[in-house]
């Protein structure tokens, strides 16, 4: 009898907890400066009609950071960041506050290791990018347009160092 109790009263949790689960109905970003509230909310996965979980606002946490590093911001903090369920319980409200930081730049490069160090296009090839945003896609572009030059070469491109500072 009581393990017909305790199988009648998880199976009405639940049941409760989907009957009763709430949705998103408004989601608020504030605080951004560099990038618009559409493009991180894009980036958060976030929208209205989503069944609402705690674990939600971190998974879209995570998201805006991973896409504020391929861009050169690698400290955002989201400090206030919270939600609040409506008064009639049915739905929840999410509020994203978010400072993105200032972008890390690049700082030096460095070439390790290597005698084809002495061309000139390939030392010139990666000076551009001193003092430019630490942005992931356009170093690895520029490592790319190098593999392919200089593909039958053996250069050993595995030996360079790019440092950067914030």
């Amino acid at each position: 009898m009581i393990n017909r109790i305790k199988y009648l009263l998880v199976i009405s949790f639940l049941f409760s907890q989907n009957y009763f689960a709430q949705s998103t109905d408004k989601i608020e970003v504030s605080g951004y400066k560099v990038f618009s509230s559409s493009e991180i909310l894009r980036w958060s996965g976030l929208r209205k009609g989503l069944q609402f979980n705690p674990s939600l606002i971190d998974t879209a946490l995570s998201r805006i950071s991973l896409n504020l590093a391929q861009y050169g911001y690698h400290h955002p903090t989201f400090d206030g960041t919270t939600f609040q369920i409506t008064e009639d319980s049915s739905s929840v409200n999410i509020f994203v506050h978010i400072n993105e930081g200032g972008p890390t730049y690049i700082n030096e490069i460095y070439f390790v290791e290597s005698d084809s160090v002495t061309e000139p296009d390939l030392i010139s090839s990666l000076n551009f990018l001193r003092g430019q945003i630490f942005s992931k896609d356009d170093i690895e572009f520029q490592i790319n347009n190098i593999l392919t030059e200089y593909e039958n070469t053996g250069f050993p491109f595995s030996n360079v160092i790019i440092r950067s500072v914030n």
